[in-house]
């Protein structure tokens, strides 16, 4: 998707490229539906369409992910479609996460259905357009595997 990655010795450091822009993406993710999560949530931000598929496991989760992400992330402005192991997202007009141009919405209130991977993916959202408020229902949910996680985004963000 065009970041810049470093690896170190004891870290990886993943940054924008230089023109800032984050590449539009088709594919098959099956290998890792969970970081295909956000992989979705950034497709929301690329510069274009992208298509992730292989992902029909999101179906048999906690919740239908592959439902629950495109119901989400179209409430923050994306074009979202999804089939049987596929979801589409076409970020216009949340493309560039520098815009100047205000949000489709000022804020967004993202449903977890209880599942914390839907938290956690969704709550990089809150990173898009300055001025979009993002409000994750239930956040308690991300205590099944990263009860600190808003504590720690928080810290990193």
């Amino acid at each position: 998707m065009g970041a810049k990655v470093e690896y170190g010795d004891d870290e990886v450091t993943v940054s924008r490229d230089d023109n800032g822009l984050i590449r539009s993406i088709t594919a098959d993710l099956n290998d890792i539906p969970d970081a295909a999560m956000t992989v979705a949530v950034l497709a929301a931000f690329a510069e274009g369409r992208s298509r992730i598929s292989g992902i029909q496991s999101w179906r048999v989760k906690e919740c239908d992910r592959l439902d629950a992400m495109t119901r989400e992330l179209s409430k923050a402005g994306a074009e979202v479609r999804c089939g049987a192991d596929w979801i589409e997202i076409d970020p216009n007009p949340l493309q560039k996460l520098s815009s100047s141009l205000p949000p489709p919405s000022s804020h967004v209130r993202i449903s977890t259905y209880n599942d914390h991977r839907i938290a956690m993916s969704l709550s990089l959202l809150s990173l898009g357009p300055k001025g979009m408020a993002v409000e994750i229902e239930d956040p308690g949910c991300v205590s099944k595997t990263f009860p600190e996680y808003f504590k720690e985004f928080f810290r990193l963000t």
